[in-house]
């Protein structure tokens, strides 16, 4: 009896690790990504083919109905890194805060660039291969600080850290995010190149994007530039912020 038992025991631990190994999670494809489910959350596992065909990948806060917890394929009590490859993909953008564990961009050769918007994002054991990683704002991460150049010290790859140094806001009270709606970076002197989809505002129509909250002067994406560059005495840019404003009509 008692080794029947004992078998029944073995036979239910078995069983749990079977489960908790994850291997009956399916993997599914949406867009522009590939990824699991994992407790109602929703992880990344890469890109799909439709996604290494593009230069640019916007990661959102939902695909199909889950919210994005990481950028990292994890399963059970394992976690593996995420994969993301592409030989196309130059940028990409995390909205809004997002965890980013174990990833690696070495298999993304022509990356230049992951834009962070938010008020605050985890970021622990990442390869950002080619690129560099700017962050809309450091206001909540503790014991952070920006220099003069915009560069954000720190003991991980710390020439690949900065202040992103073009900032969308909703333009409203109360707004989420901080009021952080998107974020760039782009050398001083350049056109933005990259115009994000519209903001939505329950009652209001978007109305363009302004130079000042007060919403004068439109920001016109075929002419403006950011401001030239500045110099210290080293030769080095200097950080200079350029902000745009939504502008809201209500809804008639």
């Amino acid at each position: 009896m008692r080794k029947r038992w004992l078998m029944v025991a073995l036979s239910m631990i078995v069983c749990s690790m079977f489960l908790l190994s994850g291997c009956k999670e399916k993997i599914y494809t949406s867009g522009d990504f590939i990824y699991r489910l994992n407790g109602g959350q929703l992880f990344l596992e890469g890109l799909s083919e439709q996604g290494k065909e593009k230069e640019t990948i916007v990661i959102p806060k939902e695909i199909d109905g889950y919210k994005v917890k990481e950028l990292t394929y994890q399963y059970g009590l394992s976690v593996r890194g995420g994969n993301f490859e592409s030989e196309k993909l130059k940028q990409i953008y995390i909205i809004p805060s997002m965890e980013l564990w174990r990833i690696s961009f070495s298999n993304v050769p022509n990356l230049t660039k992951i834009i962070m918007v938010g008020a605050y994002s985890d970021i622990y054991d990442i390869d950002y291969g080619n690129a560099e990683i700017f962050f809309s704002t450091i206001e909540n991460h503790d014991y952070w600080e920006a220099d003069e150049r915009g560069c954000i010290p720190g003991t991980q790859n710390v020439s690949h850290r900065w202040l992103s140094n073009c900032n969308y806001f909703y333009n409203y009270e109360g707004a989420e995010n901080d009021g952080y709606y998107w974020s760039d970076n782009y050398d001083y002197g350049e056109k933005i190149t990259y115009v994000p989809q519209n903001p939505e505002r329950e009652g209001y129509i978007f109305g363009g994007w302004f130079q000042e909250p007060e919403c004068v002067n439109i920001w016109n994406f075929d002419t403006d530039t950011l401001p030239e560059a500045k110099y210290n005495e080293e030769g080095e840019a200097l950080y200079q912020e350029t902000r745009l404003y939504a502008k809201w009509y209500i809804e008639e």
